[in-house]
């Protein structure tokens, strides 16, 4: 056998012998409150990625490559959310999940450059036209239809107490622009109250409520802010309805707080987290399917994977569409001209800018503590069930 020969079979065998690589992972960044005041809501958001890891890898990840979220905290600080935003920046990421928290992403927007940016923040709003989305909708929806929930109810004379950090203040600004609408025109406030995030009691403020008259009490917070409210609530005795802040609507806070929700109390929330609330067809289709692929996961459906799953399945289908080097503004033009249906409605972007949804992607919830999970008390938008 001449050398040649020889050289060449080994070669082969050297070759076939050589453990195929699998591939590299597309990896998808994430900024996320993983620690500090917004963790419950940040941890939520992280394993609900980890979820959508597996279902998208399951179908078939993005061209050939598997799918990988890649998880950043931001510590629940606007400062240490724009370091990670302009590190992201220097690397020349396309995209970037935002994070949960509304001071957060609106610190984090300024130094986002050429990425497309698409917080998790109902309460970001996005500047039109721009490369970032939230949602998918906005608070202005979500209290649209906590008032309009209200309001059908003959519960015309409501009470507000709102924290003072960037929720709350984002809360002050909508709230008298949506009393404003010709709809809630014999709406009327009859006291706002105003709180720190820090305080550990509303006793003050609840009492003003209290001597107010008022008929429902809407609390516009979230996290440990949301316990100090309804402290005050059960304290007062107060009997009236409360609407709560949808940030709240994680599972693990749904049941810290079980045993003092008032039990006329609901939150303006994802209608996926009870597909009963969707019209019969594709979308409570999608949201069963949604329900029954978290639980097999062992996760439990919540404000986070409700609003989170649409807008995963939106950014990688366009890269699915694209091809994985789509720049930030290919990303951002295939998104807003494709009407997806997903598990919260159809998207339309023309119509709702920055969100794609309006207050028909929201219905209001009371969690059910015999169920570990959520009933829809209204129809889509905070109208009342026919």
């Amino acid at each position: 056998m001449n050398a040649w020969l020889i050289w060449t079979i080994a070669i082969a065998l050297l070759v076939g012998s050589t453990p195929v690589r699998a591939a590299d992972p597309f990896v998808i960044e994430a900024v996320f409150p993983l620690s500090g005041s917004g963790a419950f809501l940040g941890k939520a958001e992280a394993q609900t990625l980890g979820v959508m890891e597996t279902i998208v890898n399951r179908a078939g990840g993005i061209g050939s490559q598997p799918v990988h979220f890649d998880v950043q905290d931001d510590a629940s600080s606007p400062q240490v959310g724009v370091q990670l935003m302009t590190a992201l920046t220097a690397k020349h990421v396309p995209f970037v999940f935002g994070s949960a928290l509304v001071a957060v992403c609106n610190a984090m927007f300024p130094v986002s450059k050429d990425l497309l940016m698409y917080c998790f923040s109902t309460g970001y709003h996005p500047p039109e036209g721009s490369l970032s989305f939230s949602g998918p909708v906005s608070t202005v929806d979500q209290i649209t239809a906590g008032i309009r929930y209200l309001s059908q109810r003959g519960l015309k004379r409501i009470a507000i107490i709102t924290s003072n950090d960037a929720t709350g203040t984002d809360a002050d600004h909508i709230i008298d622009s949506v009393l404003a609408q010709p709809e809630f025109r014999n709406v009327s406030i009859a006291t706002h109250q105003h709180f720190g995030v820090t305080d550990v009691s509303v006793s003050a403020q609840i009492a003003q409520i209290t001597a107010s008259g008022a008929q429902a009490l809407v609390g516009w917070t979230t996290g440990n802010s949301l316990g100090t409210i309804l402290h005050g609530y059960q304290d007062a005795g107060l009997k009236i309805a409360f609407v709560g802040g949808s940030g709240n609507l994680s599972y693990g806070e749904m049941k810290a707080y079980a045993n003092l929700m008032p039990s006329d109390c609901s939150f303006p929330g994802s209608p996926a987290l009870d597909p009963r609330s969707l019209p019969a067809g594709p979308e409570r289709r999608a949201a069963e399917d949604f329900q029954t692929a978290f639980i097999a996961a062992g996760e439990h459906p919540d404000i986070s994977s409700g609003y989170g799953y649409d807008q995963v399945m939106m950014v990688v289908n366009a890269f699915r569409k694209l091809g994985p080097n789509a720049t930030a503004v290919q990303l951002r033009n295939y998104i807003v001209s494709t009407h997806y249906s997903g598990i919260n409605g159809t998207y339309d972007f023309t119509a709702h800018p920055g969100q794609g949804l309006g207050s028909n992607g929201v219905v209001m919830l009371h969690w059910n503590v015999a169920k570990d999970g959520f009933d829809a008390v209204s129809g889509l938008g905070g109208t009342l069930k026919s």
